[in-house]
């Protein structure tokens, strides 16, 4: 009776109306948003293609084994991931339990992303882009001071989307407009799911191949763009050194394990609805490899614009200097151009060496401005929107692009929700009266009512605590137990004779070998390295171990601090960059050229602080930990120190406190290279004064041999004045008497183009942190 009843009940199982549809979900399950926004960022941060080698060997030993897996488990036995497992053995119940938790968590913060890219999609269609211009204050006479100090995209983001608080602590009241747009997002989905597969199967007609439509028209434009090639060029050219760094070979492993979209029960799901016999290991292949070719596919136009990006910021510091060039000299206009730019400042500084150098002009590398990575939201809603906003017809290539993100998003929210509602009906909870349809609206109103947490001021900390710790070691942990599920308990034979009966034929040498050796070692391997990698980026964010006197605090102290104490819009570091180079910012953060303030993603779409590469949430710190500002190896919290911990001021790499010094920690002045206190000299140690080029004790002249003083062409006598004659310190232009100032005349420190007193900036006027 209870085999009748079992086969009854497989009987009245839906069905797929055509393999398209079945074949069509599975790939717009597996193709999402990592796609487009984490698998370039690692071909770019991990020497280009030399990073295809181990994704590739990832691929084939990992990804391929477990998708053939779950997909003939689930055609083989027909259930849900609760039902597959408990038919296994009622004690791997708890695996099907866990991965329907970790679908229904990712479904809440994965659906506020698509409500993100609505809010964006509504407003692409303004003229001008609104992320494109600062808005008017309140009076409408002038722009407002917050967004003028760092910039439109960036304040768009941080302040109009989501009016982030200063922390995690500070809730904030809700953002009606983003409650609005994750309720339409929810409704969008519960339409599409309203019937199952039955509605689904139609939906991804659409959703599953209107980005490839998407990336090949951003891929005619991409390329027609000046840079294009630059960007391509960066983004293959091989580094096959970083082949020995281990980081590379884990980050390969997870890049595929997590694109596509295992252990999170949905894959189980949808091929329960095939018939029986059906060649599961074609459809494995088939989505795998698509799966990967469309990360390939995304890389290029995305890398092109990224280049075309890089060049109009290169194009735009190169002009800032040549019209600071133009009006220290002279020159007449369009003399000075991007093409005979550096034989000019070859000339001039040859010519006129202090001239040029008191202008304090910006270096301008190619090479650096494509070294700035960007992924995860600051990719597709910072650097990505600031550069549509150059391109021609702006508002057409926004309305596309996040039209395509929306597309990818519900594609796979599509299984993140089967992989909550098909092992739910499986256990038969509620009475067989009860509509589908309700069901899947009870489960959608409460997905929407707990998301709400994601709309309020802080909702970004709390979408990067979800990131961080639901999608990532669960997931590892759950593939294992599979593995270990179908070998150890449902037996190697067993499952290869279901295999031969679903497909003709029996699994070869190759699918045993990974599933019964290479498959589970490298799942361990991955799982334990992913969980080292992550405690020692806790450990060394704290800055002490568990019990350390000295600090008087455990590390779970640390972990919670560092969790909690992030400065959000007005202290935390934005996502990190690899070059130095950082033309302008926002909102009292450092950015990356491309102005991401707040928070960052550490590569794969984790929004509201940044991590050191292992999902350590709350701040940004470079390896010790310390909470709302960087520092760069030693914990000094409020400024940047260049080793030593200096506080208040940067030094140069010495201790000079209160200044910046050369190299030697002379405190209270600079020094040229050898330490010499109180002035500077030029080369031998002469104490004192600063000597010319030909060794004149006590002076140096400029070329007009006044004693006693330098001059530099004005004759002020007792000091050296840099063109404007002001006595007892050196001044870079402006006469600041007491320090040296960038060129604002800021007294007491360096400021870096615009007098922020107190600390340095990092090239784009932020103040508090570098």
């Amino acid at each position: 009776m209870e085999m009748q009843a079992a086969e009854k009940k497989t009987s009245e199982r839906p069905k797929w109306d055509n393999k398209i549809q079945y074949l069509l979900t599975c790939i717009g399950f597996a193709v999402g948003l990592g796609n487009v926004w984490r698998f370039p960022y690692l071909c770019q941060i991990y020497g280009g293609g030399a990073f295809l080698i181990p994704y590739l060997i990832a691929l084939v030993f990992e990804g391929l084994p477990l998708l053939y897996l779950e997909l003939a488990i689930g055609q083989s036995l027909r259930k849900g991931s609760i039902g597959v497992w408990n038919s296994i053995s009622p004690y791997l119940g708890g695996v099907g339990v866990a991965s329907m938790a970790v679908s229904f968590l990712v479904g809440l913060f994965y659906n506020t992303i698509l409500a993100w890219v609505l809010w964006y999609f509504f407003n692409s269609f303004q003229e001008p882009l609104p992320w494109s211009q600062c808005p008017l204050n309140e009076n409408q006479t002038e722009h407002v001071s917050e967004c003028i100090a760092g910039t439109p995209v960036n304040y768009f983001w941080y302040r109009t989307t989501l009016n982030i608080t200063p922390d995690i602590s500070s809730s904030g009241s809700l953002q009606w407009c983003l409650v609005v747009c994750v309720a339409t997002a929810w409704s969008i989905v519960y339409i599409c799911f309203i019937r199952g597969i039955e509605t689904i199967g139609k939906a991804v007609y659409v959703t599953a191949t209107f980005p490839y439509v998407v990336l090949t028209i951003f891929l005619g434009q991409a390329l027609t763009l000046p840079g294009a090639t630059d960007g391509l060029q960066y983004l293959f050219t091989p580094d096959w050194q970083v082949l020995l760094n281990p980081r590379v070979w884990l980050d390969a492993a997870t890049q595929i394990f997590f694109s596509l979209s295992l252990a999170f029960g949905g894959l189980i799901a949808f091929s329960s609805y095939n018939p029986k016999q059906n060649n599961c290991e074609r459809d494995a292949l088939l989505v795998g490899c698509i799966n990967s070719a469309t990360s390939l596919y995304a890389s290029i136009p995305i890398f092109s614009i990224l280049g075309f990006k890089a060049t109009t910021n290169y194009n735009t510091c190169i002009q800032s200097n040549i019209l600071k060039l133009t009006n220290e000299f002279s020159i007449s206009d369009q003399n000075i151009t991007l093409d005979n730019y550096k034989t000019w400042l070859n000339y001039l500084n040859s010519s006129y060496p202090d001239r040029v150098e008191n202008l304090a002009l910006r270096h301008c590398d190619l090479q650096r401005f494509l070294d700035q990575s960007a992924s995860g939201t600051g990719l597709a809603f910072i650097v990505f929107t600031e550069a549509v906003t150059e391109m021609p017809a702006s508002q057409v290539w926004a309305v596309l692009f996040f039209v395509m993100l929306f597309s990818l998003g519900l594609s796979s929210m599509f299984g993140n929700l089967e992989g909550v509602l098909a092992p739910l009906l499986d256990l038969n909870i509620l009475p067989r009266w009860i509509p589908k349809e309700l069901y899947t609206a009870v489960i959608c109103v409460v997905s929407f009512l707990v998301a709400l947490i994601f709309t309020m001021g802080s909702g970004n900390y709390w979408l990067e605590i979800f990131n961080s710790y639901v999608g990532s070691v669960p997931l590892l942990i759950i593939a294992f137990f599979e593995i270990i599920a179908v070998v150890g308990f449902y037996g190697m034979g067993r499952f290869s004779e279901d295999i031969q009966v679903m497909t003709g034929r029996k699994p070869n040498i190759f699918w045993h070998v990974c599933w019964m050796g290479i498959s589970p070692v490298m799942l361990l391997v991955v799982l334990v390295a992913y969980v080292v990698v992550q405690v020692q980026g806790l450990r060394d964010e704290g800055g002490v171990s568990q019990g350390d006197p000295e600090h008087g605090e455990c590390e779970t102290e640390v972990q919670i601090r560092m969790l909690v104490k992030s400065q959000g819009i007005l202290g935390v570091a934005a996502w990190r960059t690899r070059a130095s180079l950082m033309p302008r910012s926002v909102l009292s953060v450092e950015s990356d050229e491309d102005k991401g303030a707040g928070v960052e993603s550490d590569g794969d779409g984790r929004a509201g602080v940044e991590s050191d590469e292992d999902k350590g949430a709350g701040v940004e710190s470079d390896g010790d930990g310390q909470a709302g500002v960087e520092s760069d190896g030693d914990g000094q919290a409020g400024v940047e120190s260049d080793g030593d911990g200096q506080a208040g001021v940067e030094s140069d790499e010495d201790k000079g406190a209160g200044v910046e010094s050369d190299g030697d920690g002379r405190a209270g002045v600079e020094s040229d290279e050898d330490g010499r206190a109180g002035v500077e000299s030029d080369e031998d140690g002469r104490a004192g004064v600063e000597l010319d080029e030909d060794g004149r004790a006590g002076v140096e002249s400029d070329g007009d041999g006044q004693a006693g003083v330098e001059s530099d062409g004005d004759g002020q006598a007792g000091v050296e004045s840099d063109g404007d004659g002001q006595t007892g310190v050196e001044s870079d232009g402006d006469g600041q008497a007491g320090v040296e100032s960038d060129g604002d005349g800021q007294a007491g420190v360096e400021s870096d183009e615009d007098g922020q007193a107190g600390v340095e900036l990092d090239g784009d006027g932020q103040a508090g942190v570098e």
